[in-house]
């Protein structure tokens, strides 16, 4: 790790040792972490260009042989790093495309988790209840009447596009009342909302169980169950209980 007295720039270009803002010749780019660091500050700033361009800071570099953060926290963040630059077969702008996809890997997982559930609700329904436009689940399904669907926006953005107002699958003519009012299928809104209800039920285990009493089948006077949140006296059919403030 880099001793004390070596830090690099702020997000705002300042050093972190001198305190001061570096100008655009004074800083030096770490090629495995992409930071900046002020030349000036380092105890052995390189001697050459070549060098410069294959620098490695501090904390990449680890000549001291200090004791390195644990793997945990950044998953072998630098290996991977040091793994794309030595690859002798990729350019630099492939190089930095692949670190920036490495960079950004928690926002990748979020996408994928979000697509998992996606494809899931669609293992569910089938390819019946897909966009024949974008090809994902539908969004506000419009039904034309040669059978396909659309989401609301793809079917918008299809009928501002053309002219003579025909299907996108099949070029059947679309009637002009439905082009300009298109109306949203509730059945399949339905279908979906129940598919992906039953799909959290799935995943979540047994159904949760709500109890309920209908009045004919209340006693006469109030009364208090074991699961009770508050103390009160309650769940009787005669209202005039209430009234009469009986116990």
């Amino acid at each position: 790790m880099a001793h004390v007295s070596e830090l690099p720039c702020d997000g705002d270009g300042v050093c972190m040792v001198c305190k001061n803002k570096a100008a655009e010749g004074e800083t030096l780019t770490c090629k495995t972490c992409v930071t900046p660091w002020h030349v000036a500050c380092l105890k052995a700033p390189p001697k050459t260009l070549t060098d410069a361009a294959q620098w490695d800071c501090p904390d990449c570099s680890d000549p001291s042989g200090a004791v390195v953060k644990p793997a945990v926290s950044g998953g072998g963040l630098v290996e991977k790093i040091r793994a794309i630059e030595s690859d002798a077969s990729l350019t630099d702008r492939e190089k930095a495309k692949r670190r920036q996809e490495l960079m950004s890997g928690g926002a990748n997982e979020e996408k994928e988790k979000k697509a998992g559930s996606v494809r899931g609700v669609l293992g569910i329904l089938g390819d019946k209840f897909n966009c024949s436009i974008c090809m994902q689940l539908l969004d506000r399904p419009v039904s034309t009447p040669c059978g396909h669907n659309f989401c609301l926006k793809c079917f918008q953005k299809w009928i501002a596009q053309q002219r003579k107002r025909t299907c996108a699958i099949c070029r059947k003519t679309i009637p002009i009342k439905m082009a300009r009012e298109p109306r949203i299928n509730s059945a399949i809104v339905m279908a979906i909302r129940m598919a992906k209800h039953s799909q959290s039920n799935f995943a979540g285990g047994a159904p949760r169980v709500h109890h309920f009493i209908h009045n004919q089948d209340r006693p006469d006077k109030a009364f208090t169950t074991e699961r009770a949140q508050k103390s009160g006296k309650a769940k009787c059919m005669q209202w005039e209980d209430f009234c009469n403030g009986s116990s």
